[in-house]
């Protein structure tokens, strides 16, 4: 069995990780969708789940790196390059599999409201490949697993409200709306309202370039071979 598919095996023995993965992702579609949102509501806390299921899967790299694997892999055939490639390819497959459902399911409920769900998708891909990164950046200053993922949803939750992922960003105050711009959700939210207005195709790739910038900048950080 190649890495690749033993990283599947290893999220999906337990079932809390596939009812995160295809359970809590659509319940949060039903909300009532309110005036000021661009999509559904639902729509804009999904970004957010994407952030903790992506904590979740790199649960399993933080689990290896506690336990030593990582120092084992250093002196086999396997090199530190091709371990983590494998891992964050398994999760983002994962995860823009689940996009692509969520969507599907999204514009059965909500028909017209999604006018562009291929832009959705690639907003929610980006963003996925961006919160992998983070979570793997995220579990590089912890020593224990699980008081990483505790700390991690309260984190989440709260660069959401940041970001604007809750309420719009331009009712917060001038301060807080320059401070947003530091955390991914707000630039999910900054691709949701152009792809929302009609935005032209330049315009709609710059906040996806800046989630990709990320990305790179996360998996740098936690892709380090310290053990903590």
């Amino acid at each position: 069995m190649t890495l690749f598919k033993f990283v599947f095996k290893r999220f999906f023995k337990y079932k809390f990780n596939f009812l995160l993965l295809f359970g809590v992702p659509f319940l949060v579609l039903f909300p009532v969708n309110i005036e000021h949102t661009f999509f559904p509501i639902g729509f804009q806390f999904y970004s957010m789940i994407i952030m903790i299921v992506s904590v979740r899967l790199a649960a399993i790299i933080a689990e290896d790196r506690m336990s030593k694997v990582l120092i084992r892999i250093g002196v086999a055939p396997l090199t530190h390059f091709k371990y983590l490639f494998q891992n964050l390819l398994a999760y983002s497959i994962l995860l823009i599999g689940q996009n692509a459902l969520v969507i599907l399911v999204g514009v059965i409920l909500y028909n017209q409201e999604i006018t562009n769900p291929l832009g959705v998708f690639i907003i929610y891909s980006v963003f996925a490949i961006t919160s992998i990164g983070f979570a793997l950046a995220w579990y590089a200053f912890f020593r224990n697993k699980e008081t990483a993922f505790q700390i991690a949803i309260a984190a989440i939750v709260a660069i959401s409200m940041l970001g604007g992922l809750f309420w719009p960003v331009e009712i917060m105050p001038d301060l807080l709306q320059k401070i947003a711009r530091l955390v991914p959700s707000y630039w999910v939210y900054e691709s949701m309202r152009l792809l929302n207005n009609g935005a032209n195709l330049i315009e709609f790739v710059m906040p996806l370039l800046v989630l990709l910038l990320f990305a790179i900048i996360f998996i740098l950080l936690g892709s380090r071979r310290k053990m903590v």
